[in-house]
């Protein structure tokens, strides 16, 4: 969970109805602006916030392996997951593909569900953390120069 986000009610109810009845296995929320990572990846070099050329290379060889678009985008700033191998392959190769490619976590979580066929695993709900009853979303404070 990051740090900007406040649990609040219901989130014990998410756990019993989707989680114990082993209905799926990871559970996210949608990114509060867009639904595709190729999008993403466009604002993630227009702002700066990788190299583009890392960003490019990442999605040429996605597109290439024939990933989608559209496919969805997880915020990723709370997860609900269980310990079973099947997860820990998909973490594993999120977390590979992060370090392989651009260093924001978006660009690569809904190509390693893909990649790995775990889409009737996981769970990303259509609404966003910020609009979530379950939580409450706060701006993080600045900390200044350290």
């Amino acid at each position: 969970m990051d740090s900007n986000i406040v649990v609040t009610e219901g989130f014990g109810r998410i756990i019993e109805q989707y989680m114990l009845k082993d209905i799926y296995k990871y559970i996210g929320w949608s990114h509060f602006e867009r639904n595709c990572l190729y999008n993403e990846a466009k604002i993630v070099s227009d702002w700066g916030l990788e190299h583009p050329d890392i960003v490019s290379n990442q999605m040429a060889r996605y597109r290439n392996e024939g990933f989608p678009e559209n496919y969805g985008l997880a915020e990723n700033g709370v997860s609900i997951r269980c310990n079973t191998f099947e997860v820990r392959r998909l973490l594993d190769l999120w977390w590979f593909e992060y370090l392989r490619g651009a260093r924001r976590d978006q660009l690569s979580f809904m190509y390693a569900v893909w990649k790995q066929k775990m889409q009737d695993k996981v769970k990303i709900f259509d609404c966003s953390l910020r609009d979530a009853p379950e939580f409450k979303w706060v701006q993080h404070q600045p900390t200044g120069k350290i």
